[in-house]
């Protein structure tokens, strides 16, 4: 059976059949850990009884918001009333996090370096596919981008663009919880991803051994940027020390082999009304998709 809360939304409610019988109906479970030995019950197991498979362990992406996004213009179906330029966003949760008064802490665990495939119009935009960077699609093209000779821009044939992505897997400290999110870095965010990654390498353990990524905290801010009448938001990430909590450092080796393994795929669906990583995208990929590309093919349409 299911109630409304207060905002409207459908709640799940569960009534038991047996109380007639006079018996307790448990609506939740144990808060305390299993014992040891029921171990003992998975011997000959071969099903767990939920999906393994890449596809199906979605883990959430954390943004940070622009001008262009839709969470923060007034009229947009997707706006969430405070958002603003600057703020996190976990799109998944409908959660907006403004880093400079709710500390974001997080403790990194794993990367990957990948294209991500973003269609439609900025502001609107959509990723729709990954690639290993190493393995980009051999039908991409490199195109001119119009605003700019100088610069170019990866395209597929059909006017999709090609966005060099840092994903950075973490733990984010929500409330007081841990949630493993994925930190995807692009275009302006190149810098600081590769910032974070020479500040990792400098940290050892007593013994003279190189840390791991899961050794340590890090505190993340929004820092504003602008350039002409352009304006956006880079990541700003402060170190916070060592993490002393070793089933949090087990935590984070856990999920450093999960991606590493192939384990993990960000959750792209809650991506759908997003900002496309910079804001003339759309206009380049519009012109790829109707010009040449640099060496002066045509682009298929």
């Amino acid at each position: 059976m299911a109630s409304k809360s207060a905002n409207g939304k459908q709640v799940a409610t569960t009534h038991g059949h047996d109380e007639e019988a006079g018996q307790q109906v448990a609506l939740y479970g144990s808060a305390a850990n299993l014992p040891a030995e029921v171990a003992g019950e998975l011997e000959g197991l071969t099903d767990l009884g939920y999906s393994q498979k890449a596809e199906d362990s979605l883990i959430p992406v954390l943004n940070i918001l622009h001008d262009n996004s839709a969470e923060v213009k007034t009229r947009h179906e997707r706006y969430i009333q405070g958002a603003k330029p600057g703020d996190f966003i976990i799109r998944a949760l409908n959660m907006v996090i403004d880093p400079m008064e709710t500390p974001v802490i997080v403790q990194t665990a794993a990367f990957i370096h990948v294209w991500v495939e973003w269609q439609g119009e900025a502001g609107e935009g959509t990723p729709v596919n990954r690639y290993p960077f190493d393995d980009r699609p051999a039908e991409a093209e490199e195109v001119t981008d119009p605003q700019n000779d100088e610069k170019t821009y990866w395209a597929m044939p059909n006017g999709n663009r090609l966005v060099d992505t840092r994903e950075h897997y973490a733990f984010v400290l929500i409330g007081n919880a841990w949630m493993p999110v994925v930190i995807p870095m692009h275009g302006t965010n190149h810098k600081p991803s590769r910032g974070w990654t020479n500040l990792m390498k400098t940290f050892q353990l007593g013994s003279g051994q190189q840390a791991p990524a899961w050794f340590r905290f890090y505190r993340f801010y929004s820092k504003y940027q602008s350039r002409g009448t352009q304006t956006w938001f880079i990541y700003d990430i402060k170190d916070q020390g060592w993490v002393a909590d070793a089933n949090l450092r087990a935590a984070g080796r856990k999920l450093n082999e999960s991606v590493i393994h192939n384990e993990l795929t960000p959750d792209l669906d809650h991506e759908k009304t997003g900002d496309q990583p910079e804001t003339g995208d759309a206009k380049v990929a519009a012109a790829a998709a109707k010009g040449k590309t640099k060496s002066g093919k045509e682009i298929p349409i």
